[in-house]
C-alpha cells in the first residue's frame, strides 16, 4: 500500500478533507472530490495539489463554481469532468477551458430551500418536542476560536438550550444521505447529519455513559483501551421524529442546522412550537471608520464630522437581539442590518428612499472570510474569549444570500452639510429597532 498524498487534518486549508471520490487520468493526474469543502482538487503526476474548482481555486472564475457537496467523479474522452454534486441533487460538468473562452460569471445559483420549511409545525430536537425551549444562538452570529481570533467564523445554525446528558431527538423523518454523516467522535463538535437536518454537540448514538442507544443504527468502534474512535452510521439509515440520535455533551445545547453543507439556510424558517419573537433588536452604538479603519471622533455642534475628501468610510452598528422568554443576559444576533442617509429635515437622500439592507443571514455565506466582512474588530463571543458577547456589524459591507464582499459609503457622493445615518436592525420575525438608530453627522 502506498500513499499518494496527505494533508494535515488540522490544517485550515484542508485540501484533502472529506475525500469521497477519485478519478485518475491516463496521463497521471488524479481528481479528488472534497465533499466537506465543496471543491475539486487536482493532483499532478509529481504529487502537487491545487484546487481546480470551488473555494480556494486561483483559476479565473473557478472559485465561484457552484459545487455544494461533490461526492463522485468521472472523466470522458474529451477531458470533461462529471461531478455528482450530492448535496445539491445535481450532476455538474467541468469542461476544459479553451483559449479565448468567455470568463465564467462569478455567480452562485440559489440552492433550493428544503421542503421542511413548509411544515406547519416542526418539532424541537429535544423533549418535549412540542413544548417550549430557549433559543440561545442563531445564524450569522460571530464566533471566535480558541487561539485568540475573535472573528474566526459565522455561526451556521440555531442553538437550543438543553441539559448535559439529555437525549437529542430526530426532528424530521429522514434517511442518512451522506457517506460520512458524522464526525469528531468524543469532541465538543461531534455531530450527525441525517439529510437536510444536522445535529451537533452530542455523543452520536451513545448515552451519557457511553452505552449504545441503538445497535442497529449506530456501530460504535473503540480502540484497544476502550475509547470511542468512531461511530459508524450507514448511508440509508432511516430516522423518524422522536428517534434518539445521541446525548448532549458539555456544550449544554443542541446546534441545529438546516440544509446541505455549503447550502445552509436559516433554521428560523422552521416553525417551532411555542416559539415567539416580539422583542425588537437593541442598538448600543453607531460609529464611522475612515479609509484606514480608524474611528472618527471629531464633533461639531454635537454632530460627528465626516470628511468628504477622505474616501469611502465604514459604518458600524453595535446591536443585538432577543426572542420571547430569553434570559435577561442573553445576546442573540440580528437577522438583517443596513443603513439609510437622511437629510437634516428627515427626508431620505436620493438613492436611500428605503434602507439599504446590506446584511441578511438568510443563508450561510460560503466565503471563508465572511466573519471579518460582516463584523468589525472587537466583535466576539463569550465562549471563545474572555470578553462579553458583542456584535459590531459593518453595515457598509455586504453579506447576503450566501455571498460576502467588502464595501463602503462615500460621503463625497452627496453635498456637504448636515445629515443623519439611520441604522436598520431587524430580526427574523420582522421586529425593527426604533431606539438608538440615528447618528447625526456633518459632511465637510
Amino acid at each position: 500500500v502506498s500513499t499518494l498524498a496527505r494533508t494535515d487534518p488540522n490544517d485550515g486549508a484542508g485540501l484533502l478533507q472529506g475525500i469521497v471520490g477519485l478519478a485518475p487520468t491516463w496521463d497521471g493526474f488524479v481528481y479528488i472530490a472534497s465533499y466537506r469543502r465543496g471543491r475539486i482538487v487536482e493532483m499532478s503526476p509529481e504529487g502537487s495539489l491545487r484546487v481546480l474548482a470551488g473555494p480556494g481555486s486561483t483559476i479565473d472564475g473557478n472559485a465561484a463554481l457552484p459545487l455544494t457537496g461533490p461526492a463522485g467523479l468521472a472523466i470522458d474522452d474529451s477531458g470533461g469532468l462529471y461531478v455528482a454534486d450530492a448535496s445539491a441533487y445535481a450532476i455538474r460538468k467541468l469542461s476544459p477551458r479553451l483559449a479565448g473562452a468567455v470568463p465564467i460569471p462569478a455567480a452562485i445559483p440559489e440552492p433550493i430551500v428544503p421542503a421542511l420549511v413548509r411544515r406547519p409545525v416542526f418539532p424541537w430536537p429535544v423533549a418535549p418536542q412540542f413544548g417550549w425551549h430557549e433559543v440561545v444562538g442563531d445564524m450569522g452570529e460571530v464566533r471566535g476560536n480558541y487561539e485568540g481570533e475573535s472573528r474566526d467564523h459565522l455561526h451556521a445554525g440555531l442553538d437550543i438550550s438543553a441539559p448535559v446528558g439529555g437525549t437529542v431527538l430526530a426532528s424530521a423523518d429522514e434517511k442518512v444521505r451522506d457517506p460520512l454523516p458524522n464526525w469528531d467522535a468524543e469532541g465538543l463538535s461531534e455531530g450527525l447529519r441525517v439529510d437536510q437536518m444536522t445535529y451537533i454537540h452530542m455523543r452520536v448514538g451513545r448515552t451519557a455513559t457511553g452505552d449504545p442507544l441503538d445497535a442497529n443504527r449506530f456501530q460504535i468502534i473503540r480502540d484497544g483501551e476502550g475509547h470511542v474512535v468512531r461511530v459508524r452510521v450507514k448511508r440509508g439509515t432511516p430516522f423518524h421524529v422522536g428517534d434518539p440520535l445521541g446525548t448532549i455533551n458539555r456544550m449544554a445545547h443542541v446546534h441545529l442546522e438546516l440544509g446541505a453543507p455549503r447550502a445552509k439556510v436559516n433554521a428560523l424558517l422552521l416553525r417551532f412550537p411555542n416559539f415567539g419573537d416580539h422583542v425588537a433588536p437593541h442598538i448600543d452604538d453607531i460609529y464611522v471608520l475612515d479609509a484606514n479603519g480608524q474611528r472618527l471622533d471629531e464633533k461639531q455642534n454635537k454632530r460627528l464630522v465626516v470628511p468628504a475628501a477622505g474616501g469611502a468610510v465604514g459604518i458600524v452598528a453595535e446591536a443585538w437581539d432577543q426572542v420571547d422568554d430569553n434570559a435577561a443576559r442573553r445576546r442573540l444576533g440580528l437577522y438583517a442590518a443596513g443603513f439609510q442617509i437622511l437629510k437634516q429635515d428627515g427626508t431620505p437622500v436620493r438613492g436611500f428612499e428605503q434602507p439599504r439592507i446590506t446584511i441578511e443571514f438568510d443563508r450561510m455565506p460560503i466565503t471563508p472570510f465572511a466573519a471579518k466582512v460582516a463584523y468589525a474588530p472587537d466583535s466576539g463571543d463569550t465562549v471563545h474569549s474572555d470578553q462579553r458577547t458583542r456584535f459590531l456589524y459593518v453595515v457598509t459591507n455586504v453579506v447576503r444570500h450566501g455571498r460576502a464582499s467588502p464595501g463602503g459609503w462615500n460621503p463625497a457622493d452627496i453635498a456637504p452639510g448636515n445629515y443623519t445615518i439611520r441604522i436598520y436592525a431587524a430580526d427574523r420575525a420582522g421586529n425593527v429597532a426604533a431606539a438608538g438608530r440615528d447618528l447625526p453627522i456633518t459632511i465637510r
